[in-house]
C-alpha cells in the first residue's frame, strides 16, 4: 500500500497529459479543416 499514491499520482499526470496531447491533436485537425474549407 505503501506505493499506492505514487502510482495513483503517476496515473493522473499520465492520463492529463495523454489528454492535453489529444486536445491539442484535436485542435491542429479543426485547424486544418478549417484552412482546407
Amino acid at each position: 500500500m505503501r506505493h499506492a499514491p505514487c502510482a495513483m499520482r503517476m496515473g493522473e499526470w499520465a492520463n492529463g497529459r495523454m489528454r492535453r496531447r489529444a486536445r491539442i491533436e484535436v485542435h491542429a485537425a479543426l485547424a486544418d479543416s478549417g484552412a482546407a474549407a
